[in-house]
């Protein structure tokens, strides 16, 4: 096996937990599990991030680090980071999606149905959802910052900025990649 398999296989694992705890925090279940996920992803993002060498992904874990850190040695004792983290792991989901297409045959129906869920599961929990969760000034996140005036605030706030925009940037090349896709498939029809 090569490094993107084991990549892979750790992304999908982290992937089908963020899912786990998605579906969990919905029933008020999954509070321990939302606690220590992001540390794991924490030990995941500082190991890609020394093997990776993408500067766009260098700059998402470096991100996600910094808000790993905020949320868990700033407001540890803070009851709102259980919610907080949850916005961020349900990011992940569509990463799910991104990742299980290596296992597709490509050009296939299930191929595309995959590729059109990546793209609607980008949109709705990198985009749409992080904004109007950490973006958007009356944001819970804002609260929580307030709780904490140092220099772990800024660095947080560093951090979601940086995810958003990233996600922004990847959404235009996803939009360019789904655009040539459909009019691929519309000629073949």
């Amino acid at each position: 096996m090569q490094l993107q398999d084991y990549k892979n296989i750790a992304t999908l694992g982290i992937c089908s937990v963020s899912l786990l705890a998605c579906i969990l925090h919905q029933y008020q279940l999954a509070n321990e599990l939302l606690r220590a996920f992001p540390l794991c992803m924490g030990v995941y993002f500082a190991v890609d991030l020394v093997a990776n060498p993408s500067i766009e992904y260098r700059m998402h874990h470096t991100a996600s680090l910094g808000i790993i850190g905020y949320l868990y040695f700033c407001q540890s004792n803070t009851s709102g980071v259980e919610s907080l983290v949850y916005h961020f792991v349900k990011t992940e989901i569509s990463t799910f999606f991104l990742v299980f297409r290596y296992y597709l045959p490509k050009g296939t129906t299930l191929y595309r149905i995959n590729n059109y869920l990546f793209y609607a599961s980008f949109a709705k929990f990198r985009i749409v959802d992080l904004y109007q969760n950490t973006i958007r000034p009356s944001a819970e996140i804002y609260t929580v910052l307030q709780l904490n005036a140092g220099l772990g605030k800024w660095i947080a706030l560093a951090g979601c900025y940086t995810l958003y925009t990233l996600n922004l940037y990847w959404f235009t090349i996803i939009n360019r990649h789904l655009y040539k896709d459909l009019c691929t498939y519309k000629r073949t029809q």
